[in-house]
């Protein structure tokens, strides 16, 4: 009773796959965020990644070199000078002549620290030769009388001395060539577009910052179970016309995420409902009265995909689409004398659904995670069903890239409920209550 056909469902749970992948907005907001929240907590190494990952996010030159000054002043702070070095020349290539004076200096500093004065030399001359390297220069002297034996003193002399001998830095030769600034034929087409022939320096490919692709959630259901049936003529309330215990469930799921924009997960719940009838019930001819027995056992199988559609501030937001599988067993049974009187009501069937999602993206110890799946379908009978989710999430940084999480938990609520027509039965399950868990990434 209650089964459900499959056909065109699976057909439309593939179409959804793919109607969803081609959407996207860059990430620069988000990962610039994370590698400014990251600067206190995580290793330079990690923190360097995810400035990289933010300037390869960048949608044009000027805010690659925004990105990238930011990350150059964490390195200087962190005396990381050969890494200095790298971001400056990079500066040099996508900047502003204001950028590139800047990026002059620094890296003439980054020279004087590491004691190779014949390049600081050579970045003094290119300083000189700038078109907006008065200011820098001016910068200098002020900073030289204003601590006369300071680094900035040093930088000042450095520029006076090249500035009236400019061949001093003839001999020796860049140690890392600085590459043109003119765009290639193909970005030439689009100026504000950042070249991708000239990868930043120690860069990984934009996807493999994501290093944690794998993890298994194990978390627990309290649930309450509502709903009615209404069959025959007759109507039952599982709510109030039962005596049912609330009913603690694990729910085990696994998920596969092989970008920062895709997840694709997999959830199995259980659920076993026990009580009483509070109310004389009547089914196929037979009656059953208060204290018959009532059992119901129901299965589900999620199969789920996201997609990452938007970044809003410290919101992602996205589309979920996947099938539900259900199979539920209902039974309402009672002692006669002689004889053991059951009734029971069987489903089984899956249906494609679409819902949406958004999660809290900053980093640390706490954030947030909303969703709501829904579907109907007015075919042979009628189906209708919700799954609305919400989460506090804590732990080791929010469900974002970090290459040093290991696991975050939550807590939360769920309420899932369908109902649907058939023939002349009517059926509504609903399964709501608070839920907990913790998710380990590998």
């Amino acid at each position: 009773m209650f089964h459900r056909s499959f056909k065109t469902l699976f057909f439309l749970s593939v179409v959804l796959s793919f109607t969803v992948a081609s959407f996207a907005d860059p990430l620069i907001g988000q990962l610039l965020e994370e590698a400014m929240a990251a600067r206190n907590s995580e290793s330079v190494a990690d923190v360097s990644d995810k400035f990289i990952s933010a300037a390869n996010a960048a949608e044009s030159y000027q805010q690659r070199s925004n990105v990238l000054f930011i990350f150059s002043d964490y390195l200087m702070d962190k005396q990381e000078w050969e890494k200095t070095k790298l971001v400056q020349y990079r500066i040099i290539e996508y900047g502003s002549p204001t950028s590139q004076a800047s990026a002059y200096y620094n890296l003439i500093r980054a020279n004087l620290e590491l004691n190779k004065i014949d390049d600081a030399r050579i970045a003094a001359v290119q300083l000189n030769a700038c078109p907006a390297g008065e200011s820098m220069r001016a910068h200098a002297r002020s900073m030289k009388e204003l601590a006369p034996n300071s680094i900035h003193a040093r930088i000042a002399d450095l520029l006076a001395e090249t500035a009236l001998n400019p061949r001093l830095a003839d001999s020796p030769q860049m140690p890392t060539q600085l590459p043109s600034l003119a765009p290639s034929e193909e970005s030439s087409q689009n100026a504000d577009v950042p070249s991708e022939t000239q990868p930043l320096p120690e860069t990984k490919a934009p996807e493999s910052d994501y290093s944690q692709q794998y993890s298994v959630l194990i978390g627990g259901w309290n649930s309450a179970l509502r709903g009615n049936l209404d069959s025959q003529g007759m109507s039952l309330d599982f709510g109030g016309d039962l005596s049912s215990d609330r009913e603690t469930s694990v729910a085990i799921a696994a998920e596969y995420s092989p970008n920062s924009k895709n997840k694709f997960k997999a959830t199995y719940v259980n659920f076993s409902f026990n009580g009483t009838l509070n109310k004389t019930f009547v089914h196929s001819g037979k009656t059953y009265n208060p204290g018959a027995e009532f059992r119901l056992r129901s299965k589900f199988i999620d199969l789920e995909g996201f997609r990452e559609m938007r970044q809003r501030s410290r919101v992602t937001f996205g589309v979920l689409y996947g099938i539900m599988l259900t199979d539920s067993d209902l039974e309402i049974a009672q002692n006669i004398p002689g004889v053991r009187q059951i009734t029971n009501w069987e489903s089984r069937f899956g249906y494609p659904y679409l819902g949406v999602a958004a999660r809290s993206n900053h980093g640390g110890s706490f954030g947030w995670e909303a969703s709501g799946k829904f579907f109907v379908w007015n075919g042979d009978g009628r189906y209708r069903t919700h799954d609305l989710e919400f989460k506090l999430l804590f732990g080791q940084g929010s469900r974002k890239i970090s290459s040093n999480r290991k696991f975050w938990g939550y807590l939360g609520y769920r309420d899932f409920c369908w109902d649907g027509d058939f023939d002349e039965d009517k059926i509504e399950l609903r399964f709501s209550g608070p839920i907990l868990g913790i998710e380990f990434f590998f």
